[in-house]
């Protein structure tokens, strides 16, 4: 029986997931813990290493779960976490980097709360353009974020990549919704939230977070993010604004991106990367907020 699970959901990430391993496999803890390695469909080599890591690491407990049979993260998760041997689950992602400490801080923060957040620091892993185009006031990029907020709110929720929680919240709260593509992350803080089970910042816990460096990706994952709050906003109203106050704010963002858009093109700022993946991000945010209200049937949070 292991104390806590170091839960992957992975599909194709032989790029980076071998670092992402070093950094798991060498943490130190005085309890039992397993890492689990579901396996999302995988193409490349993923699983490969994984079975590398774990034949080389005999000393930790190591085991892969065939997930290709769902599709998504959220699907993985929830199929994969009822399967683990710990009373916590951890979550990890295939392309971050987990500092010295991280597992021992973040088993033991599961010992008092049932939701956990580790920290998040973007300088080791992402060159600097990625950094000016993610985080575009220069503080913001030396400092350690503990907990993260809904777009328009403060109200706090735990991302994916640095999330924690018991066995018990996962199954009172019946996993990830998996309706959402990018969005079950913080749904299920918010629901938490709800049911009365704050999150824990657990500062001595870092994970160090990959930005995406490529348009097309970068393009992606902002129309997700985007989409997925409109959803929660007509799922969950109790963290949105009043309904005159989201339209005032999304007319606001219409005319901000029409005023980028116009200084982007005249500036040349496609020979710039920092200004190509910004505007690839803003264009992708606010497609995805059209699509989001489109669908559901609601404006922006």
């Amino acid at each position: 029986m292991a104390d806590v699970s170091v839960v992957m959901a992975c599909r194709n990430a032989e790029e980076t997931l071998a670092e992402t391993l070093d950094s798991i496999v060498n943490q130190q803890w005085d309890r039992p813990w397993e890492v689990v390695f579901a396996d999302n469909g995988s193409r490349d080599r993923s699983a490969a290493i994984f079975a590398d890591y774990a034949a080389r690491h005999p000393g930790v407990r190591m085991r892969r779960v065939d997930a290709s049979s769902v599709e998504g993260k959220a699907r993985a998760l929830n199929l994969v976490v009822p399967q683990a041997a710990g009373r916590a689950i951890v979550l990890a992602d295939s392309d971050d980097v987990m500092a010295p400490g991280w597992l021992a801080a973040m088993g033991k923060a599961l010992d008092e709360a049932d939701l956990v957040a580790a920290a998040s620091e973007f300088q080791k892993l992402n060159p600097p353009w990625v950094l000016e185009y993610r985080l575009p006031v220069p503080e913001t990029r030396t400092q350690i974020q503990e907990v993260y907020h809904f777009y328009y709110h403060r109200i706090p929720f735990v991302s994916g990549h640095c999330m924690g929680f018991t066995r018990k919240l996962f199954d009172e709260l019946g996993g990830f919704d998996t309706d959402y593509a990018v969005g079950d992350d913080v749904d299920f803080s918010f629901r938490a939230q709800l049911k009365g089970y704050p999150i824990r910042s657990v500062p001595d816990a870092v994970v160090h977070y990959r930005f995406r460096d490529e348009l097309e990706s970068i393009g992606r994952q902002a129309h997700a993010y985007a989409r997925d709050q409109v959803k929660l906003s007509r799922r969950l109203p109790a963290v949105t604004r009043p309904f005159k106050r989201r339209i005032k704010s999304f007319w606001k963002e219409t005319k901000e991106m029409g005023r980028d858009g116009s200084k982007y093109l005249l500036s040349r700022g496609w020979r710039n990367d920092t200004e190509r993946a910004r505007m690839r991000w803003q264009w992708g945010w606010y497609s995805g907020l059209w699509a989001g209200m489109v669908a559901f049937r609601a404006p922006p949070p």
